[in-house]
């Protein structure tokens, strides 16, 4: 959430004018809490599917074009997309290749593209600029506000619980810094590259 802050999945409401700092403090107490953690094993991740699903046909989600073919992402990105998914308990059958493909392409996108807002299932409904702290805050983007109808320009946090209430499910923020570090790819390339360097000297 604000200032590139990511949690697991959480789902609350936020009634009426909340100030950044007033929200900072709830996203530092909801941090690596689950839906579960917060309203129980039975909570069904807070929502309700069958009314999520008739909410989520009412707006479109992101637009992927500038993404380019979601089947042709690296290894690396996909690979840690699949670790993002684990991390932050998205749906046992999420689909991580757009989150992944976002990576890849992420020094290309704008600025205010620079903050994924994912639900569950691996569907982008949003996007934000990064911010910096007090001396910048997040807002969603124009495209994001223009999708959804939003009349304002919300923070990225009122703007997430707008979108909550819109399809009816948790979302949560991905950033960049998701998708950087060593991955399991780059180790089997480093170990083919010192396996073919091996049998270079030995030929």
């Amino acid at each position: 959430m604000g200032g590139g802050l990511e949690t697991n999945f959480r789902y609350f409401d936020v009634l009426g004018y909340v100030s950044s700092i007033s929200h900072m403090r709830i996203v530092i107490a909801m941090a690596n809490m689950t839906v579960e953690d917060v309203y129980g094993v039975e909570a069904v991740r807070g929502y309700d599917p069958v009314k999520s699903a008739e909410l989520c046909k009412t707006v479109r989600s992101a637009d992927l074009t500038q993404l380019g073919d979601l089947d042709a992402v690296h290894p690396y990105y996909v690979e840690k997309a699949e670790t993002l998914k684990q991390a932050k308990r998205f749906d046992a059958d999420a689909d991580m290749r757009a989150l992944a493909a976002w990576a890849e392409h992420w020094n290309e996108l704008p600025g205010n593209h620079r903050v994924a807002v994912v639900d569950s299932s691996g569907t982008i409904w949003g996007y934000a600029n990064v911010g910096n702290g007090y001396r910048e805050a997040q807002y969603l983007s124009s495209s994001t506000c223009a999708r959804f109808g939003f009349d304002m320009h919300p923070e990225l946090g009122i703007g997430m619980s707008l979108i909550e209430k819109r399809i009816g499910r948790p979302v949560i923020t991905v950033t960049i810094s998701s998708f950087s570090g060593a991955s399991e790819y780059g180790e089997r390339q480093r170990e083919e590259r010192a396996r073919k360097g091996a049998e270079a000297r030995h030929e």
